[in-house]
């Protein structure tokens, strides 16, 4: 399966604690297909963030509601660093 490239706007909250690496877990709606081994650069306010690789992914019905995922991401070393 080809990779995909998820561009997803993020809070200027959370920004610190996905670069210094504290957050490793994103929970979103799943209307993306997300799946292991995509990508996902946040987007905070038109600046792009940094870019992740999703490492894995939680699915409906392991304690998440319907229509929801749990994404384990790792930062990815070298691409985009604000």
């Amino acid at each position: 399966m080809k990779k995909k490239i998820h561009n997803l706007k993020v809070d200027k909250a959370y920004i610190f604690s996905l670069k210094e690496g504290h957050k490793s877990c994103e929970v979103r709606f799943n209307d993306r297909d997300y799946q292991k081994g995509d990508e996902i650069h946040f987007d905070a306010d038109g600046q792009l963030s940094g870019c992740w690789e999703i490492t894995h992914v939680l699915t409906f019905p392991t304690g998440l509601k319907d229509g929801y995922v749990a994404l384990s991401i790792k930062k990815i070393r070298g691409i985009v660093d604000a």
